[in-house]
């Protein structure tokens, strides 16, 4: 695989990814500016739908028809960017960029357009209000992130989609979707300089430019000591709880990223070992993980119960034992072994898998440079045992610890703050920190 970081016109990026194996082609183009930067919360998502209403010369059906005609194409809408992403045959790369510019440029946002999507929008909220774990996740998002926006999920609420007019749409559009807001993922069979021609005289030189754009900050988290958030669904008949370490280290630490490679498949390891003695007591974890953070600040250990009965206390007391057990023993050597066999195999299989692309998308907008995946992977082969089991404390940090809460459980039923912060072995001291 070659990697590059290729700046284009008007301080546009494109993160070029040379694959010789596949025939097809892998597209990415982000605008940074999701729902965190939003005013009326659900309205970058609204204006993620509203690209397909139509333009002056197309309607919204053979919009829609273009677009989604090639091999495997979307959209999508987060807390940092709204993204347009596809898997298309190679030689409709050209294509692919010149139609998701006419839809950037040649939408009309029409009030009609604009009414109509509201009611399609509203639907899909109320449709979303069935599913419980993805409204905890969006819950759970917007505590660990101290922006107040947060507090409402992606896709807004009725009212805050029934209060859009036409103004806020091109307001947006006019702010966000511009050539110097771009970021382009391009992993292809194609050469870096014939595609970096197309992305320039197909995207960047049909979108317009603005002297004042600044690229929105990212979110960062909040490292209040420990709250629970009761939902305002009722009876839901479930209990969602989360635990969350935010790792106190150095975001631009280098040497703790090669490490952190291999610390993620070790408490993987450990994970698989917590979600078995959780389901042994009849709690199902449907989440138990250590994450490499692509968007924020930091990386973060998280793990998401969901149960049918009060238990949340059981839980609680079963994860703080695993963290002490954890901090006092270590990694074990045969956890070691296995999770670099799992990195020699990855990397002696020349295979390319999402979770490799991700991994370069981090380092990347980290780092602002693709990493030499042979010194890294050399790096990581001579990291010893000693050396991970030392990152143990800047891992599961409990000054930066965090739990969120809801579902059919009553706080008095839960245990105090300074009885969780006693199990994790910190006593509770009250304010941020």
């Amino acid at each position: 695989m070659e990697f590059k970081l290729i700046n284009l016109p008007f301080g546009a990026r494109l993160m070029y990814v040379k694959n010789k194996i596949n025939k097809t082609t892998n597209v990415e183009i982000s605008f940074m500016g999701g729902s965190s930067e939003e005013k009326i919360p659900g309205l970058a998502h609204f204006v993620e739908h509203l690209f397909f209403s139509g333009t002056d010369k197309l309607s919204a059906q053979e919009v829609k028809k273009q677009y989604f005609d090639f091999s495997v194409a979307n959209a999508y809408t987060n807390f940092r960017d709204i993204t347009f992403m596809g898997r298309i045959f190679t030689n409709e790369l050209e294509k692919y960029l010149s139609t998701v510019a006419m839809l950037i440029t040649e939408s009309t946002f029409s009030p009609k357009a604009i009414e109509n999507e509201k009611k399609i929008v509203i639907q899909e909220i109320n449709s979303s209000k069935d599913d419980n774990r993805t409204n905890f996740y969006d819950t759970d998002l917007s505590k660990i992130f101290d922006r107040d926006m947060l507090n409402e999920n992606v896709i807004g609420s009725e009212k805050s989609v029934k209060s859009i007019k036409q103004k806020d749409v091109l307001d947006f559009v006019n702010n966000y979707f511009v050539a110097n807001n771009v970021d382009v993922y391009i992993c292809t069979p194609l050469s870096a300089g014939k595609v970096k021609k197309m992305v320039i005289d197909a995207l960047l030189g049909k979108l317009k430019v603005t002297d004042n754009f600044k690229k929105p900050k990212l979110f960062y988290f909040n490292t209040t000591d420990f709250n629970y958030y009761q939902s305002i669904y009722k009876d839901i008949g479930k209990m969602y709880l989360s635990i969350d370490f935010k790792v106190n280290h150095n975001v631009y630490d280098l040497d703790f990223y090669v490490k952190e490679k291999l610390i993620r498949y070790m408490i993987n390891d450990i994970s698989y070992g917590l979600m078995k003695t959780l389901r042994q007591d009849k709690s199902l974890v449907y989440y138990a993980d250590y994450n490499l953070t692509y968007e924020e600040d930091a990386s973060f250990v998280q793990i998401i119960t969901e149960s049918d009965k009060n238990n949340a206390n059981q839980i609680i007391e079963t994860v703080a034992e695993y963290v002490k057990d954890l901090k006092e023993k270590g990694f074990l050597p045969e956890q070691f072994e296995k999770a670099k066999r799992i990195i020699r195999y990855s990397h002696e299989s020349r295979t390319f898998t999402p979770i490799d692309f991700l991994d370069k998308l981090y380092e990347f907008r980290k780092y602002g440079k693709i990493l030499d995946s042979e010194k890294i992977y050399t790096q990581i082969m001579s990291t010893t045992l000693e050396e991970c089991n030392a990152l143990i404390n800047d891992i599961f940090d409990t000054t930066n610890l965090g739990c969120t809460l809801y579902g059919d459980v009553k706080k008095k039923d839960i245990m105090t703050e300074k009885k969780f912060f006693k199990l994790f072995k910190r006593e509770h001291k009250t304010g941020k920190k």
